[in-house]
């Protein structure tokens, strides 16, 4: 599962260089596209991260993946402000707090410079787009398929499997109208 996901993002980062960068039959070195992930220490931003820079590689444009050491929010909206003051031709980021990056997000975008959110949304935002899972869909959806009678030959036989069924049941049991529970 892990590396489907991987795959995933090198893929989705991939479309999105080629979507930034297809406007056109050539493409300036001076384009400059940053990354601004969500913690730099994170093996799964690190790989997205060498993906969109393999890419950028490929088009012979610059780039920058940058973020925080840890998970720090502030310090990560600043890193996008800074990308924005360097006129950043296109930005993708990783959001970690909708509310505290729309500012900054609205002012990229105003600069006249693209911005596209990955995994993490902020919808209320100017964003151009988002790439990743609608995790409330996602959710619906495994449960929606827990909810369906399973034969013996289709359990789930791993721990982590029975793990997250496991947590499944438990989050509609705490959202049953009798709890009226607003979290899982």
């Amino acid at each position: 599962m892990l590396l489907s996901r991987k795959v995933f993002c090198c893929v989705s980062l991939a479309a999105l260089l080629l979507s930034f960068l297809s406007c056109g039959s050539a493409h300036s070195s001076e384009e400059y596209y940053v990354f601004v992930a969500a913690n730099l220490q994170v093996p799964y931003w690190q790989t997205a991260g060498a993906g969109f820079t393999k890419a950028a590689e490929q088009f012979k444009v610059r780039s920058d993946f940058l973020g925080p050491q840890n998970y720090d929010p502030k310090d990560q909206r600043a890193v996008l402000d800074q990308a924005v003051q360097k006129r950043a031709t296109g930005i993708l980021l990783a959001v970690t707090d909708p509310a505290l990056f729309k500012d900054s997000i609205d002012k990229a975008v105003a600069a006249g410079i693209p911005v596209i959110t990955l995994d993490s949304d902020a919808p209320a935002s100017k964003r151009l787009f988002f790439i990743g899972t609608n995790n409330y869909q996602a959710g619906l959806a495994g449960g929606a398929f827990r909810a369906t009678p399973a034969s013996p030959s289709t359990r789930p036989h791993r721990s982590s499997a029975r793990r997250r069924i496991k947590s499944m049941r438990l989050c509609a049991w705490r959202r049953s109208p009798a709890k009226k529970s607003p979290v899982c």
